[in-house]
């Protein structure tokens, strides 16, 4: 967290991407959580096009 405070501090940051996925049932043939698997590859992308962001790492849980 100390880095990502000093980033915050010295204007190389400005926005901070907090991403949050989600499971829902969607039949069959979807994957399920697949709004994780999208952000967890978007996410990043994002940042960088951005250029001044960070994405916040998604913590995963598993579906009951």
């Amino acid at each position: 967290m100390l880095e990502i405070r000093d980033l915050l501090k010295s204007g190389k940051v400005t926005t901070a991407l907090i991403l949050t996925g989600g499971v829902e049932e969607n039949g069959p043939y979807l994957t399920t959580g697949k709004h994780n698997n999208v952000l967890r590859v978007m996410g990043p992308a994002i940042a960088r096009k951005r250029r001044s962001s960070l994405s916040a790492i998604m913590a995963g849980i598993p579906a009951a």
